[in-house]
């Protein structure tokens, strides 16, 4: 008995040991499991958090490339648009001067010879290039014999069809003359490549060549390529600074030199920027040049410490093409991985609290644990796409108008239909904006702009609108016909007809265009609607121009009652002097249009200064005396208007040639400027105004009298005096 008991007992002690054996191998296999999943899901956190690093990495440098590449195309489009507003320019001043030098030349008897008609053709020319300093012009005849020359004077006289481009080699006379003959209105653009000065580099030049038959002479006038690219570099500039930034988000506009061209901190120098490095201690300007001689841009890391900041970025630069000038822009890579570290802080005391509970729980315990846990990672996933996703769409959209920008086009430009036929696509591009900017303000193009973008979206609004650049916009339409479109042009025209900001018409040119195969390029599509729309705009650029013009005359009137009074007894006073000197019925006509406009300027000076009752300080004062100069440049962007922006222009001149804004004296000034010149003084000195009371008439016409001969043309003065002592 004391045996099998014996025997039961050792029996339960090896069962007893065995159980415990278990258990702890069941313990250091929890353990063990635990741990595995430690690992397991340590090595989970870690792929996620280079996922996401790689992930904001690639994207953070694909948003920097897009802006860069983005303002590289404003360039060309830049460029197109100020070379298109000069050689309008030089077309307008080519047909004035031969306007003036036909009148010249019909004033000669008409027994005159054709040699005699070139003479004083010619010298009215030469006589314009002795004053005007922004433009030079050049005249020959059909056989290419030199009449004037603007560089090579010595060549006058001779015959210059041997002269050759600069690069090309092409007789550039030869093809002047061939285009003026295969003319059928008397003008013609070329363009060809011609130094400044003798010996100097040839540069890029377009010239607009017009012909008079009467003497058979071709006018023309050239624009070199660097007479207008600063004012392009100017204007991109200027896009890039207002776009909105952050402190450390910005572009910069760097030349290969280390000139600054363009930066927001305006104490960066020359010298910090050769002075900043690559992560591996060479010049970051010196590779970024040497790069960009070869390729047209590049990736490059680089240690960033001025100001003490200790950052290390990543920047994408690429070169403006032909100007020797490169823009960038960077990020800051530690703020790249803010998210990383902000995950570790929450992960690390989750890890030694989650390892203690596994090493008390079950593999139950342990495997729930982990469920919760990956679904920690999914939700931590989530909220990081979601983020991301916000924050590319608020880049894809245009801070003004609130429309998708041209970032977005590119980036969803592959999910419109794969077979284009039947997609449409309209170009808008608003009218008279920078006369608009230059007579009202830049808040009220704003404004224009804006409303340009809620009509299209209302008129199109089964398709798509973008923000395209400046003053453009784009429209992408699916399933639609060239009458659907033609239709929705004619609406808008409308519409824009009905809408008014600040006095000013809303007025925007349309061009589209429908693709007639499945197999059409968008960008040649937008193309052939871009060049719709610049038809219609040149259709449309008089009328609209009128439009502004009558505006501008109302806003003047408006904001000033004295004004409209003041230009009805300027235009009174200008007719009696006008009828006194004998003139025809035209002349009148021209004359009293003068005179209502002569104040037109006004328009951009301050209420406060016009409507001040104290003297004006030299600042005040100077800015009245700039409005002869804005009344020229708002007269001058009409050409039906351009005569009269000279006789506005110079009305405030002094016989004696110290008045403003050119100094001209005696009868160099315009005859009509004289004549308004009296009319002008005598209205102020006789009506009231709230800074000054008014003179009687006997005092008026001392003070005529007293300044005839330096203020006043003499003559203009006594007829003036002797009509108003007869009243």
């Amino acid at each position: 008995m004391s045996h099998i008991v014996g025997k039961n007992m050792d029996r339960q002690l090896r069962i007893n040991k065995r159980n415990k054996l278990l258990r702890r191998l069941f313990i250091i296999l929890s353990m063990f499991m635990v741990s595995l999943i430690l690992v397991r899901e340590y090595s989970l956190v870690k792929q996620n958090i280079t996922y996401f690093n790689e992930q904001i990495y690639d994207t953070a440098k694909k948003e920097i490339k897009q802006e860069v590449d983005a303002r590289i195309e404003e360039v060309d489009a830049v460029k197109a648009q100020i070379e298109s507003e000069y050689l309008a320019e030089i077309k307008h001043e080519v047909q004035n001067l031969d306007f003036a030098a036909s009148f010249a030349v019909s004033q000669l008897p008409v027994t005159a010879t054709l040699d005699e008609k070139r003479e004083i053709y010619v010298d009215t020319v030469f006589q314009f290039n002795l004053y005007q300093d922004d433009y030079m012009f050049f005249s020959l005849d059909l056989d290419g014999i030199s009449y004037l020359m603007s560089i090579e004077k010595n060549l006058e006289g001779t015959n210059i069809t041997n002269m050759q481009d600069g690069i090309t080699g092409s007789y550039f006379i030869v093809e002047m003359i061939n285009a003026i003959k295969n003319s059928d209105t008397n003008d013609a653009v070329i363009t060809y490549n011609y130094y400044k000065e003798v010996g100097g580099e040839y540069i890029e030049k377009t010239s607009y060549l017009f012909y008079n038959e009467e003497v058979d002479l071709i006018l023309g006038m050239g624009l070199y390529q660097d007479d207008y690219i600063k004012e392009v570099q100017d204007e991109l500039f200027n896009r890039i600074s207002s776009y909105n930034y952050g402190i450390d988000d910005y572009i910069y506009i760097f030349a290969f030199d280390g000139s600054v061209i363009y930066y927001p901190k305006d104490y960066w120098t020359s010298e910090d920027v050769w002075s900043t490095l690559t992560n591996s201690g060479e010049s970051l300007h010196q590779i970024v040049v040497d790069a960009l001689r070869e390729e047209d841009s590049i990736y490059v890391d680089y240690y960033f410490d001025f100001d003490d900041l200790d950052q290390y970025k990543t920047g994408y630069m690429a070169r403006i093409e032909d100007w020797d000038i490169y823009i960038g822009r960077s990020f800051i890579i530690e703020d790249l991985r803010f998210e990383q570290n902000e995950y570790f802080t929450f992960l690390l005391p989750g890890i030694i609290v989650f390892n203690l509970i596994m090493l008390l729980a079950t593999v139950g315990v342990v495997v729930i644990i982990k469920t919760i846990f990956s679904q920690n990672m999914f939700d931590i996933r989530e909220e990081f796409n979601y983020k991301n996703t916000v924050i590319k769409k608020m880049s894809y959209v245009d801070y003004l108008t609130g429309l998708n920008n041209r970032s977005y086009f590119e980036e969803v430009v592959h999910q419109f239909a794969s077979c284009k036929k039947d997609v449409g696509v309209v170009m808008a591009d608003a009218n008279g904006l920078k006369l608009i900017n230059d007579a009202y303000s830049h808040l009220t193009g704003d404004q224009i702009l804006k409303e340009i973008a809620n009509l299209l979206v209302e008129i199109y609004r089964d398709g798509t609108v973008f923000r395209w650049g400046g003053d453009e916009f784009l429209v992408i339409l699916e399933h639609t016909s060239d009458e659907e479109l033609k239709m929705n042009e004619q609406t808008f025209t409308l519409r824009s007809k009905e809408k008014f900001i600040n006095s000013v018409q809303l007025s925007a040119s349309v061009g589209s265009y429908v693709a007639k195969t499945c197999d059409e390029d968008i960008y040649h599509m937008i193309n052939q609607a871009e060049k719709k729309m610049y038809d219609h705009k040149i259709f449309e650029s008089l009328s609209i121009k009128r439009t502004i013009i009558d505006s501008l005359l109302n806003t003047l009137y408006n904001s000033f009652n004295f004004e409209k009074q003041h230009s009805q007894n300027v235009m009174k006073y200008a007719v009696m002097i006008g009828e006194a000197l004998k003139f025809d019925d035209e002349k009148i006509t021209k004359l009293k249009l003068a005179a209502q406009l002569h104040d037109i300027g006004k328009i951009g000076i301050p209420d406060y200064i016009l409507s001040k009752n104290e003297p004006l300080t030299d600042e005040e004062f100077y800015e009245i005396k700039l409005h002869p100069e804005k009344g020229y440049r708002i007269l001058s962007a009409y050409p039906d208007l351009s005569e009269y922006a000279n006789y506005v222009f110079y009305h405030h001149e002094r016989y004696d040639g110290t008045g403003y804004p050119r100094g001209m004296s005696g009868e160099d000034i315009p005859l009509f400027s004289r004549v308004i010149s009296v009319a002008d003084a005598y209205d102020a000195m006789t009506e009231e105004r709230v800074y000054k009371k008014s003179r009687t008439k006997e005092e008026a016409l001392n003070e005529i009298l007293k300044f005839r001969g330096t203020q006043f043309d003499p003559r203009i003065a006594d007829i003036f005096v002797k009509i108003m002592s007869q009243k």
